[in-house]
């Protein structure tokens, strides 16, 4: 989801520059010093201290450039992200709970502010869209967690089922009304699958499922990237 983002906020913005590249660099080492914090958070112990700080101390002079790019409007809305989000998934990993679906939703959130990060260092003009590339992606990755993670048997299932068709909802009246790009409503074709699933639900392997999704996420990108790039 971190490549869709990056991906997205890139096209949307049309170019990417040495700045776009270090942030893309910056977020990867940030995304792979998930494994040793959670492994210092469950057993804090120096190796895995140093490993921790090694990665996040490098993702940090890669993100300095990108970071000073970013306009006041976008820095305050990783703030708003950011506060409650990243103490409620490092306590989930300490849990060994970061899988379940509603400590999830955070880092969905958190893997959402990538794209208008990439969007607004690579010379994207509107914070506007930028606010809203974030609130769409986030809202399409939370639909994404509920159909991965439920089985025919959990109680998400109707969650996720309740969630995509508010969303739809939600989404349509405001393309509609001209709020959004009509082409965003689109965007969001996807989830008529995850109603399909949620209404006709089935053990699927992981693999088959992995390639539904790529396919889907794929899509939704077509069509914001066509919505916000015209």
């Amino acid at each position: 989801m971190l490549a869709s983002s990056l991906a997205g906020g890139f096209l949307i913005a049309g170019q990417i520059d040495l700045t776009g590249v270090s942030l893309l660099l910056g977020l990867a080492l940030l995304l792979m010093s998930k494994a040793p914090i959670r492994d210092f958070l469950r057993n804090p112990v120096q190796p895995h201290a140093l490993w921790a700080a090694g990665y996040l101390g490098a993702s940090g002079l890669l993100l300095y450039p990108a970071l000073v790019r970013l306009p006041p409007g976008i820095l305050i809305l990783s703030g708003l992200v950011m506060a409650p989000s990243v103490p409620v998934y490092l306590l989930a990993m300490h849990r060994r709970k970061e899988m379940r679906i509603r400590y999830e939703v955070p880092a969905m959130a958190l893997l959402a502010l990538a794209m208008p990060y990439a969007y607004s260092v690579s010379g994207g003009p509107d914070t506007g869209v930028a606010f809203s590339i974030f609130l769409l992606t986030f809202l399409y990755y939370s639909g994404s967690s509920f159909r991965v993670r439920s089985t025919p048997e959990s109680k998400s299932l109707r969650a996720g089922l309740l969630y995509d068709a508010a969303v739809i909802s939600g989404v349509l009246i405001l393309a509609v009304s001209g709020t959004l790009p009509p082409v965003v409503a689109l965007a969001f074709l996807p989830f008529l699958e995850n109603i399909w699933r949620a209404l006709n639900p089935r053990r699927e392997k992981l693999s088959h499922l992995g390639r539904i999704e790529l396919l889907k996420v794929v899509v939704y990108l077509f069509f914001l990237v066509l919505a916000y790039r015209t």
